[in-house]
């Protein structure tokens, strides 16, 4: 159980890079440069190469917002708490 959860974490990680990359990339900037821009807000560390600016619209921020935040609580706390679950009873 614990290798198909790290399985699909790494899946998800791919997912969610491609997904907020091509979003990222109707800004203007090429897949590249946003799948760095987003890659770097996943694992939240830093690193820009200048095209994740002040001066973006609002919501390309609250699109890097989203990625920070689900880098910072982790890609599986994510999809626990997103996905529907049955109680017992």
């Amino acid at each position: 159980m614990l290798q198909l959860n790290a399985l699909l974490s790494v899946i998800c990680v791919y997912i969610y890079s491609c997904l907020f990359s091509v979003i990222f990339t109707t800004l203007g900037v090429s897949f590249t440069d946003a799948l760095f821009e987003v890659g770097s807000a996943l694992i939240t560390n830093g690193i820009s190469m200048g095209a994740a600016t002040v001066s973006m619209p609002m919501a390309y921020k609250w699109l890097m917002i989203a990625a920070m935040t689900i880098g910072r609580i982790e890609i599986m706390s994510v999809l626990i708490a997103l996905s529907p679950y049955k109680t017992k009873g």
